[in-house]
């Protein structure tokens, strides 16, 4: 879209976007990140600013405002998780017949808990409410479709709690699973089961927990994981997009 092509709201839009991208702005960066006209983001800013959604940071640096920064916080806390993640759950566990589940992960505890799930016809079935407490992150691909993601300092404080023999292996299947953009398991997390997890990300741009397929081994095959791996991805990317984060 070209900057005559760009409507009022348009450009609010765009200004507002590159402002969760970086902790302040200067009007030409802005503009010539956004192709607009330096006068146009000029203007939008002080627009803005008059409604408290951008702060001066300095001469000709913008950053989020208090009012921004407001509206944002009561977004995350109103978010039902619960109620974006099911209908791509539901897709994933119909295509796979296995159960399929979000995990939701805490920074400040470093671990992992167990939200919601969409199960399978099957009678034998993973026992995914186990995870209804709070899990850490280096087991299984649960916790690794998490992990490997995580920016690198945490990730690293995760990796270095473990004992020194573990660590070089964790951080091997750390890169294999940034790699393949998801991680698999067989028999990690419990015995006789296999996990595939791809991460799930929110809109600043950090992970927010993963969805989960397992089932028991007894009905696995490379081909089944290779599908699972596929449907997962596709699941974490749409609840993603739904929590507002946009590649990129």
């Amino acid at each position: 879209m070209t900057e005559g092509t760009r409507g009022p709201m348009e450009r609010w839009t765009a200004v507002l976007s590159a402002l969760t991208e970086r902790d302040t702005w200067g009007v030409r960066d802005l503009a010539s990140h956004l192709g607009l006209a330096p006068s146009v983001v000029h203007r939008v800013l002080h627009q803005m600013e008059t409604n408290g959604l951008t702060s001066a940071a300095g001469r000709g640096q913008f950053r989020m405002g208090p009012e921004l920064m407001r509206i944002g916080r009561l977004t995350v806390d109103r978010t039902d998780m619960r109620g974006i993640a099911r209908p791509a759950l539901e897709a994933a566990a119909r295509r796979l017949d296995e159960t399929v589940f979000l995990t939701v992960y805490s920074s400040g505890r470093r671990q992992l808990w167990a939200v919601i799930a969409a199960e399978t016809t099957n009678p034998l079935r993973y026992d995914w409410e186990n995870l209804r407490e709070w899990s850490d992150v280096h087991v299984g691909a649960t916790g690794l479709g998490i992990l490997a993601f995580l920016d690198e300092g945490e990730r690293e404080a995760v990796v270095t709690s473990r004992p020194s023999k573990d660590q070089p292996i964790l951080r091997r299947r750390v890169v294999a699973a940034r790699s393949a953009g998801y991680a698999t398991s067989h028999g990690e997390r419990y015995a006789d089961a296999v996990e595939v997890a791809a991460p799930i990300w929110h809109a600043g741009r950090r992970v927010t927990g993963d969805v989960v397929a397992a089932w028991p081994d007894n009905r696995t095959s490379p081909e089944k994981e290779a599908l699972a791996a596929t449907v997962v991805v596709e699941a974490a990317n749409r609840i993603s997009h739904d929590l507002g984060f946009r590649a990129g």
